[in-house]
């Protein structure tokens, strides 16, 4: 079984459909790099949206980058399987070699210990979303969240196009059709985004496979003020996601887009009322109890809001784990 493996891998054209191939004789396959930093365990050319289809693109193009030969690890007829495989572009195909798996790296998800995005995650795990391949990307969440949206896991609460075909009067599109009429839509959906980040501590944003973070418990300081907007110091992180959010509203008229916001809310809105013992201190009129987290898709002319249920969507138990095991069926 493994000789005809290793024959079937050679005729590839590359280690992603290397990979592809070996998937469809191995159970938990997996694709690494070297330094196991890079590790695919699905095709990610399957994609759903068009941060996702850049994202996978990005991370394909980083892993051939990458020097030296890639891993094929996995289990046949219950027993653990590894190949070295690398791309012979002289005589075309694959050269495969048979390895022991023992010498396969162990599988990074290329986080900083701790970083907020690698926290988040753990956090969302009993949502099920499984990452496809790593660095990990915000994107794959979304698409996660679109796949997901007909299931208990999320619930999409909010859709705006360009062109509203899912208005109950089809021929209203027309009156969207225009760049000036579509403008004045994409603004109103960019500034309800803007306005939900109000009742976030916690904001993640990715757009063109770049993630920025916005943690408000350090996200301000009184001294001298180098930006435009006041007597505070911003992170730069702040000022990125406000730079991508003005350029979206132009994107999202055009029928294009590409940002994907992850956001952890404290209240539902930004009402606030004063603490009877205390006037100078304020609360929030309606705290977030259950299911913190929602994200936001701008895409192809659309912006699409997702709450992702935590609690009241699908049981807890029985949810497959979030983190990244170093030897699968192991």
């Amino acid at each position: 079984m493994t000789e005809n493996l290793a024959v079937l891998l050679a005729a590839a054209d590359d280690e992603i459909d290397a990979f592809a191939a070996f998937a469809t004789a191995a159970d938990d396959a997996v694709l690494l790099s070297p330094s196991g930093e890079r590790w695919f365990r699905e095709d990610p050319r399957s994609t759903s949206s068009a941060a996702g289809s850049y994202a996978a693109e990005w991370a394909m193009n980083a892993f051939f980058r990458e020097p030296g030969v890639a891993f094929l690890y996995g289990r046949v007829d219950g027993g653990q399987v590894a190949f070295r495989v690398e791309s012979d572009s002289e005589r075309g195909g694959c050269r495969v070699e048979h390895v022991d798996p023992a010498i396969v790296p162990e599988l990074a998800d290329g986080f900083t210990s701790g970083s907020p995005w690698a926290r988040a995650l753990d956090e969302l795990a009993p949502l099920g979303f499984a990452p496809r391949y790593a660095p990990i990307t915000l994107a794959q969440l979304a698409d996660f969240c679109v796949d997901s949206s007909h299931t208990g896991a999320v619930r999409r609460t909010a859709r705006v196009a360009r062109a509203r075909s899912g208005f109950p009067f089809h021929e209203f599109e027309a009156l969207t059709a225009g760049y000036t009429l579509a403008a004045a839509d994409a603004s109103d959906a960019i500034r309800a985004l803007r306005a939900e980040l109000e009742t976030c501590h916690l904001v993640l944003a990715e757009r063109w496979g770049r993630l920025v973070t916005i943690d408000m418990a350090d996200e301000t300081a009184f001294v001298p003020d180098p930006s435009p907007t006041g007597g505070m110091t911003f992170s730069p992180d702040a000022h990125v996601l406000g730079d991508w959010l003005e350029l979206s509203v132009s994107e999202v008229a055009q029928g294009r887009g590409n940002l994907v916001v992850l956001g952890k809310r404290f209240a539902e809105d930004n009402a606030l009322f004063a603490d009877p013992d205390d006037p100078s201190v304020l609360h929030s009129a309606r705290p977030v109890r259950d299911n913190p987290w929602v994200l936001w898709l701008v895409d192809v002319g659309a912006v699409q809001r997702f709450e992702l249920l935590l609690v009241s969507g699908r049981p807890r138990n029985n949810q497959p784990e979030r983190s990244v095991e170093a030897r699968q069926g192991a």
